[in-house]
C-alpha cells in the first residue's frame, strides 16, 4: 500500500501546492514585470517608428496606410502573445523544479516521522531527477549507524539477562557498567522517555516546520 501511494506521488506534479505556488508565481512575478518593462519600451519605440511610417504613407502612399496598421497590430499582437506564452512556460518550469526540490523534503520528512515512531529500518528512496541525490546516501548511512549500535546494545542486554540468569550477578554488573560506558546515551535515552512521550505527527510537523 505504501509503494502505490508513493508511486502516485512520484506520479504528482504538485505534491506541496503552497510551497510550489508561492515559489513559482514569485518567479514568474518577478518575470513578469521585467518583460512589462522590456516589453513597454520594445513597444513604445515600435509605435513610433511606426508612426512615423504611416505619416510618411498617407502623404506619399496612402493607399498603403491600412496595411501599415493591421502590420503594427499583427506584430504588436504577436508580441504580447510572445510574452504570455513565456510566462505560461516559465510557470510550467517553475512547477517541475520546485517538485524536484520539495520531493526530497517531503520523502525524508515522512522518514523522520517513521524514525520517531521506532522504526530503524527505514530508508531513503530519492528519484532519478531529485535535487539533494546525497541526502539519500547521508540518510541511509545514519540509519545503518543507529541500527547497527541497537542491534549491539540489545545483544549485549541479551547476555546481562542470560548472566543474571545463571546466577553471574558480578559478572553481569561489569557488563552492565560496560554497556553504559560504551553506549552513554542508552541512560540519558531512558531518561528522555522517562520525561517526554513519543511526539506524536502533529508535534513532529510543526516542529521541522
Amino acid at each position: 500500500m505504501e509503494n502505490r501511494i508513493n508511486k502516485n506521488n512520484n506520479r504528482r506534479l504538485i505534491v506541496q501546492k503552497e510551497f510550489q505556488y508561492r515559489y513559482t508565481f514569485f518567479i514568474c512575478l518577478i518575470f513578469s514585470l521585467f518583460m512589462l518593462c522590456f516589453g513597454g519600451v520594445i513597444l513604445y519605440y515600435h509605435q513610433l517608428n511606426y508612426q512615423m511610417i504611416i505619416n510618411e504613407a498617407i502623404i506619399q502612399l496612402p493607399d498603403l496606410v491600412q496595411s501599415l496598421k493591421h502590420e503594427f497590430r499583427s506584430i504588436s499582437t504577436f508580441l504580447i502573445a510572445s510574452i504570455l506564452c513565456m510566462v505560461a512556460v516559465l510557470f510550467g518550469l517553475g512547477l517541475v523544479i520546485t517538485h524536484r526540490v520539495v520531493g526530497p523534503i517531503l520523502a525524508l520528512k515522512k522518514r523522520l516521522l517513521q524514525l520517531a515512531q521506532g522504526k530503524l529500518k527505514v530508508r531513503l528512496r530519492l528519484r532519478k531527477n531529485d535535487e539533494f541525490k546525497n541526502l539519500q546516501s547521508l540518510f541511509n548511512s545514519a540509519m545503518e549507524r543507529i541500527e547497527e549500535s541497537f542491534e549491539v546494545i540489545q545483544h549485549d542486554q541479551i547476555e546481562i539477562l542470560n548472566e543474571i540468569e545463571e546466577g553471574n550477578v558480578e559478572q553481569a554488573k561489569l557488563k552492565l557498567q560496560k554497556l553504559i560506558k560504551n553506549n552513554p546515551s542508552t541512560s540519558e535515552l531512558e531518561d528522555f522517555n522517562n520525561k517526554k512521550p513519543d511526539p506524536t505527527p502533529k508535534e513532529f510537523d510543526r516542529a521541522i516546520a
